[in-house]
């Protein structure tokens, strides 16, 4: 495997919202790419024989997605580079060093991609108990109660898409697996799927649960927990990943130059498909 292909792996395994099935967008330039999106669908009615059609028009808009471009530099020395075999280590830290999580959750749009949750709509606000915490199984309305309202307060077409998933941070999910019913059984565990360990994935009602450190943790009015269609999230990438070696450019050190960039935008075609819980003040 390439140190190019090994870093397009790792800049995927990097980014929770990519990893969760977000539409990428390939593009060999980097002008502004303008995506559609309804804000209104169409309709359509039982029409009788000879009986004029009732026009209904969509409500049209756009996404103008941009290329920022993400870049990283780094040595190392040229014995280091030839004694030992650093190809898959140098991709894994290039391409976490490009992840640029934090903006694909929490981007303003604004000289940066617009985050995943910038766009969420409110689904659940957590209740009186509720402000570091999921609150109380026994008590009504808490506990893994929360999570099936968010999960309810979806329209049929998004719990349906094969990428629907829930994004949280590691101890947002521990907290979700420690609810305890009012004998004292862990009904976390057995709501929250299998334990995260090599070849399971955790999930959340059926949806797969992605980890990201870029999300929320749990506080007073924090948004920790998102349940979203990520198809209806578009990262837009211009030129792909460039990986970059260099012996020349510090020849006098002695040292081997990395440079790794890569140009991107994202945006949400479409408000309704992510939705967050929020803690209580």
């Amino acid at each position: 495997m390439s140190v190019y292909n090994r870093a397009v792996m790792h800049l995927v395994e990097s980014s929770a919202v990519m990893a969760a099935g977000a539409t990428v967008i390939s593009t060999d330039s980097g002008e502004v790419l303008q995506v559609p999106k309804s804000h209104r669908v169409r309709s359509s009615a039982i029409t009788a024989e000879g009986v004029s059609i009732t026009e209904s028009d969509p409500t049209l808009g756009k996404v103008d997605l941009d290329a920022y471009k993400y870049a990283s530099f780094f040595q190392i020395s040229s014995e280091l580079g030839t004694d030992t075999d650093l190809l898959g280590f140098l991709a894994k830290q290039a391409a976490q060093s490009l992840a640029f999580a934090p903006h694909l959750i929490t981007g303003t749009g604004t000289g940066q991609p617009r985050g995943l949750i910038t766009d969420a709509t409110l689904g659940v606000t957590g209740p009186t108990g509720t402000g570091t915490s999921f609150g109380a199984q026994t008590t009504a309305g808490q506990g893994t109660d929360l999570l099936n309202d968010l999960y309810s307060s979806f329209a049929e077409p998004y719990t349906r898409s094969p990428a629907l998933a829930w994004l949280m941070r590691t101890p947002t999910l521990g907290a979700i697996r420690k609810l305890k019913a009012s004998t004292g059984e862990l009904v976390g565990n057995a709501f929250a799927g299998p334990p995260s360990v090599a070849g399971s994935q955790a999930t959340v009602l059926g949806a797969p649960v992605i980890l990201g450190p870029s999300m929320a943790a749990m506080a007073h009015t924090a948004k920790s927990t998102v349940l979203a269609d990520l198809s209806r999230y578009f990262v837009r990438i211009a030129g792909g990943v460039q990986f970059d070696r260099s012996d020349d450019y510090a020849f006098q050190s002695d040292l081997i130059s990395f440079r790794c960039m890569i140009r991107l935008d994202a945006a949400s075609v479409d408000a309704s498909s992510a939705k967050y819980f929020v803690h209580t003040t």
